[in-house]
């Protein structure tokens, strides 16, 4: 099948200018082609294609493949492409080019903003060389920090340096004129990002995570909320312990190492403690932790659950690796997804394969998913922000 003739017919009939002998064509390669491809292949050149029916057109399923045959005309001719197609088939495919048309005017709107944080060629997708992260107020104002100035910085008791191994680091001073207030530091979406709070604490952030601290801590302890992934290296100080909240769960400590992953969809907290010993909480259930083990606990009871933990894997994002643990591909690609900002996946197949071990994190999506291609029998394709999985 020719991707580029079936997409060539697409667009001409989109615009009625199909002629008896191209409509029989049209028809024959869309048996031709499976949905997940086919959907892809329409997604992937709707600039293309003439959208002035979308707004005011229902373009159902029995009514595309009617209106193809109704021009057509010899009637057993028709029956017998009638016969070629599956409706279920077909219903999928009218459906997807109604939704594809739909999202294709509302990103036509948005474009601008959407994908700002990563390079996104036709066929690939490339993170940031050095994405800045954004600073959220207690009065809802964001702080951008690529558009700050010297005085700016200092104003939010921001500045920048180098850590130890010479790798950037984001570092945070007291600011007295705002003690009562506090501030969000979200890591964007593609990096992983290194904060030294004002007590000299070391937080590292994943993609997309977050930490909300007070512009100064209190006298009698230290507090802060963690969303998303983060490694803390806790600075001790027994007058003051380090509190940290992920969603409803609470961990206490006084000088430790240790990996926190709250994911708010799921409500599911784990805490992985690497060194030192911290107390966590859920509900009115408190369990202390020690060294290479880890707790799991969730909003929706009080138990915590203890088991032993794989250091290595679990630290695999710190050290820029992607981890897998028996994951299928759907699995795998959400992962990957929560660094590469991926508009849309396909699959064309599925299959019981599984993944397990862990893959250098690249900052080309092409070449980290020719290193899964190598390991699998899957094959990839990206196309305009999407990848289809055959």
């Amino acid at each position: 099948m020719s991707n580029q003739r079936l997409i060539s017919l697409f667009d001409r009939y989109m615009s009625s200018h199909l002629s008896k002998t191209e409509l029989e064509e049209f028809l024959t390669l869309l048996d031709d082609c499976d949905e997940a491809e086919f959907d892809f292949l329409v997604e992937s050149h709707l600039e293309e294609i003439q959208l002035r029916k979308a707004q005011s057109e229902a373009y159902e399923k029995e009514a595309i493949l009617t209106t193809i045959l109704d021009q057509i005309e010899n009637k057993k001719e028709r029956e017998s492409l009638l016969t070629k197609f599956s409706l279920k088939w077909l219903a999928g495919t009218a459906a997807a080019i109604v939704l594809f048309l739909g999202f294709y005017l509302f990103y036509a709107r948005q474009e601008s903003s959407v994908r700002s944080l990563q390079v996104i060629s036709k066929n690939d997708i490339k993170l940031q060389d050095e994405a800045l992260p954004t600073i959220q107020r207690t009065d809802g104002k964001t702080f951008q920090i690529e558009q700050s100035t010297g005085d700016s910085l200092k104003e939010e008791g921001l500045y920048i340096t180098k850590d130890e191994n010479g790798n950037r680091l984001f570092k945070l001073s007291k600011v007295p004129s705002a003690v009562s207030e506090s501030r969000t530091f979200i890591s964007p979406k593609g990096s992983s990002l290194q904060l030294e709070l004002e007590d000299g604490t070391r937080v590292w952030l994943n993609s997309g995570a977050s930490v909300t601290y007070p512009a100064s801590f209190a006298a009698n302890q230290r507090e802060i909320a963690i969303a998303g992934e983060a490694f803390l290296d806790v600075s001790p100080n027994k007058q003051r312990p380090f509190i940290v909240h992920a969603n409803k769960t609470q961990i206490k400590v006084l000088g430790t190492q240790f990996n926190i992953q709250s994911k708010k969809e799921s409500s599911r907290v784990e805490t992985t403690l690497v060194e030192g010993s911290v107390e966590v909480q859920a509900g009115d259930t408190k369990r202390t932790l020690k060294p290479g083990f880890r707790s799991i606990s969730t909003d929706h009871s009080s138990g915590i659950a203890i088991q032993q933990a794989d250091l290595k894997s679990i630290l695999a994002w710190k050290e820029g690796y992607f981890r897998f643990d028996d994951d299928q591909i759907e699995v795998v690609i959400a992962k990957i997804s929560e660094w590469y900002d991926i508009g849309k996946v396909d699959y064309a197949r599925h299959s019981d394969e599984e993944f397990s071990g862990m893959i250098k994190r690249t900052k080309s999506l092409k070449e980290l998913l020719i290193q899964i291609e190598k390991i699998s029998t899957y094959k990839f394709k990206i196309q305009d922000g999407r990848v289809l999985v055959m």
